[in-house]
């Protein structure tokens, strides 16, 4: 691999960690909407309709990034790494630790929605962990594992040549 694409492939993981600040920003402004109108029905809501369709929206975001850097690299697993580290970063939790970061709200003693909603960090918090709710050691470890593994992943995946 040229320096040069190695210097591309590597931004271009930094980029996943703005990218998944973005959709934390985000975030913060569609979920003040269910905060203000404060109702179980607005919370269901949510949880059946908004949240999955943003969920499905960031992921095929990060699914085009890899495209996008296919047709431009040539290179299968450098884009399969890319388009891996970014899921993986959006589903270890890392846009909820800059959700809370960037609101600058503090994270609850008990995040009881990961559990509710079959959350990966759900089941870490609740298999792993041995809590009955997820806590924000919870959420931050699991976070920083998939920072950790996503990046092992995309570092390998950049190694191989298919």
């Amino acid at each position: 691999m040229s320096l040069k694409r190695w210097i591309i492939a590597n931004k271009l993981y930094a980029g996943l960690f703005i990218l998944i600040a973005i959709f934390a920003y985000i975030d913060i402004f569609q979920i003040k909407t269910f905060f203000i109108l404060d109702s179980q029905h607005a919370w269901d809501l949510y949880n059946t309709y908004t949240g999955p369709s943003l969920w499905t929206l960031w992921a095929i975001i990060i699914l085009i990034i890899g495209i996008i850097y296919y047709l431009f690299s040539k290179d299968k697993s450098e884009a399969i790494g890319i388009t891996a580290a970014g899921l993986i970063l959006l589903a270890t939790g890392t846009e909820d630790v800059f959700y809370f970061a960037l609101s600058g709200q503090e994270m609850p003693a008990c995040m009881q929605w990961f559990n509710d909603l079959n959350a990966p960090v759900g089941y870490w918090s609740a298999n792993i962990l041995k809590e009955k709710c997820t806590s924000p050691f919870a959420l931050t470890s699991f976070a920083f594992i998939g920072i950790v593994g996503s990046y092992f992943i995309f570092k390998k995946l950049k190694q191989a040549k298919w």
